[in-house]
């Protein structure tokens, strides 16, 4: 049988729980209301994720991939904790990939020890690579009802979001980023952070997506059809993160009707959510 790969790409506030060894990585994530989308597939036929879902990815290869805290932000000693809106485990991949990847000023979080930059390392994007076999499609949820199954093409992708569909405002991300720590046991805060683009050693987008960089659009983003974006600008591409405080901010108005923005209202440095990982 031939050997394919999945990626799985994970968008907006959600708290990764790497026991260590070879156990199953955890992901729960950041229960936001109705400020949030909670939906997975493939990219743009999307399902929702039921609120107190537990889901598992299953006919996948195990890896042995863990995480690195050189190049993301991760909690050592951190428990699971709170009430996540659902909570979903994935086998060991085979890499882990840390895209779009902000360094956040020292000053500007509490709660968390800076490296020795003085600065701490986030990602907006979190991919883990897994290879498997056609002979068994890998499905997300119940094998016999998956939410979610792969139709066997080599370099297929399964999204996960957890991400406000609109612009919210920069209040919005500072509070997710505290909601997300609390998911780790974590008491953590954000504060004006103010970010700006390390120096990524990270690998070329065409390795990961074959040129489609179009997934890694935020969920506010979406356009009609879907833009094309240059892979090899990592600039322009982490700049589509950045959401415009002018935009609608009603937390609690109907997002019906509401105007999607296009990137040339993008103007403010507000970012999208962020993720963040834990180890015993």
């Amino acid at each position: 049988m031939a050997t394919n790969t999945l990626l799985v790409v994970f968008h907006g506030s959600m708290a990764f729980f790497d026991p260590g060894k070879d156990g199953d990585i955890s992901v729960a994530l950041t229960d936001m209301q109705d400020d949030h989308e909670y939906v997975a597939g493939s990219f743009r036929n999307e399902l929702a994720i039921p609120r107190n879902a537990s889901l598992d990815l299953s006919n996948v290869d195990d890896g042995s991939a863990h995480f690195d805290g050189t190049v993301h932000c991760i909690f050592s000693g951190a428990k699971p904790s709170g009430s996540p809106y659902a909570q979903l485990t994935f086998p060991r991949p085979a890499a882990i990939d840390y895209l779009f990847q902000v360094s956040i000023s020292g000053g500007s979080l509490s709660g968390i020890t800076p490296n020795a930059s003085g600065n701490e390392i986030f990602s907006f994007i979190t991919v883990f690579e897994y290879t498997y076999d056609t002979g068994a499609l890998p499905v997300l949820g119940d094998p016999m009802d998956p939410l979610w199954q792969a139709r066997g093409n080599n370099g297929e992708t399964l999204h996960i979001y957890a991400e406000n569909p609109m612009p919210m405002g920069k209040q919005h991300v500072l509070d997710s980023f505290a909601a997300t720590g609390l998911l780790l046991g974590e008491n953590v805060a954000m504060n004006a952070a103010v970010l700006t683009v390390p120096v990524p050693k990270q690998r070329p987008f065409p390795d990961l997506l074959g040129g489609r960089c179009e997934e890694f659009e935020p969920l506010p983003l979406r356009t009609t059809p879907p833009q094309e974006y240059d892979c090899g600008d990592i600039v322009a591409l982490l700049k589509k993160f950045f959401l415009n405080l002018n935009q609608d901010t009603d937390q609690h108005a109907k997002r019906e009707g509401r105007k999607r923005p296009t990137p040339t209202d993008l103007t403010s440095d507000d970012p999208s959510c962020l993720n963040m990982g834990g180890t015993p």
